[in-house]
């Protein structure tokens, strides 16, 4: 089973039998109270869901649900906690579960995350756009974003978000400790430097560790240079022996490189909008839920 969604709204009729239903469907809708739903599914599906979502109550307090949203902590707590252990139980173990909440619970429910599926394997808090137009009479704060926790079973999980067209990236990254590196001179596939010879010296970010010679758009002898750079040597060199172009298209030397693919997987970011991701407002669903009935 690919996705689990266990909801807040727990009306309905609990369906109780479904051995046979899955040989003729890919999925299963099962109406009714979500805990006694789960503890079904783990019969038949345990550690074979990919991926769990789960839409709980927030406990803002407020009267303006179909369900109750106004549990003593220690009660959402418990609540939450028999929901989320069956869940545990339930995943793939290279799935992913994912929870929406709001101020009002996150931390808490980090707290329980953390003794259920361990503190390792926190994988990624996550910020919807919930809304463009907060209220403007909020006492706090107008509140446009809403947290998403994102915990993994055991594995490594590599969320992906999306494809990007090939392209030079930097070598250089500030956070990265200062490394040496060397590299053949045949390693660059564009040199947008002036013909001459170039002294060790600081270039920018980047320290010329040896004397190098540039003639025609390439080095007439290896770049030994130090900087803040994401890789190490072995790193430089299996890129290379792999077809990785490398870029200078400065005097600061800034090396640029671009690997020998068409297209990228990237990492998505932690922001859940339109612009990141595609996914809109509660706004734009409404507009599109009226587009819908029309």
């Amino acid at each position: 089973m690919d996705t689990c969604h266990f909801d807040s709204n727990f009306t309905g009729r609990l369906l109780s039998n479904f051995e046979d239903l899955d040989k003729e469907t890919d999925g299963l809708l099962i109406h009714g109270e979500n805990f006694q739903g789960v503890n079904l599914l783990t019969e038949k599906y345990r550690e074979s869901v990919k991926t769990i979502y789960i839409d709980p109550p927030y406990n803002t307090g407020g009267t303006d649900f179909v369900y109750k949203d106004s549990y003593q902590h220690s009660s959402w707590f418990s609540f939450i906690a028999d929901r989320i252990a069956v869940s545990h139980e339930l995943l793939f173990q290279g799935g992913a579960i994912f929870i929406s909440i709001d101020d009002n619970e996150v931390h808490h429910l980090r707290m329980l995350m953390n003794e259920i599926f361990g503190e390792s394997n926190f994988n990624a808090q996550f910020f919807w756009m919930r809304t463009a137009t907060p209220p403007s009479l909020s006492k706090t704060v107008r509140r446009k974003m809403e947290p998403l926790i994102c915990y993994r079973k055991s594995r490594r999980l590599d969320l992906f978000g999306g494809l990007t067209e090939g392209g030079d990236m930097p070598l250089l990254n500030e956070a990265n400790i200062t490394r040496q590196l060397e590299f053949s001179k045949d390693a660059f596939c564009r040199v947008n430097l002036p013909d001459g010879i170039y002294k060790p010296h600081n270039y920018g970010r980047i320290r010329l560790i040896e004397e190098v010679e540039v003639k025609d758009g390439r080095f007439l002898n290896n770049l030994i240079m130090e900087g803040r750079f994401k890789w190490v040597q072995e790193t430089v060199q299996s890129e290379i022996e792999a077809g990785t172009l490398f870029y200078i298209k400065s005097d600061k030397f800034s090396i640029r490189y671009e690997r020998n693919e068409k297209k990228r997987v990237k990492v998505p970011s932690n922001l859940i909008t339109q612009k990141e991701c595609q996914v809109g407002t509660n706004e734009e669903a409404n507009t599109e839920l009226v587009v819908c009935h029309i």
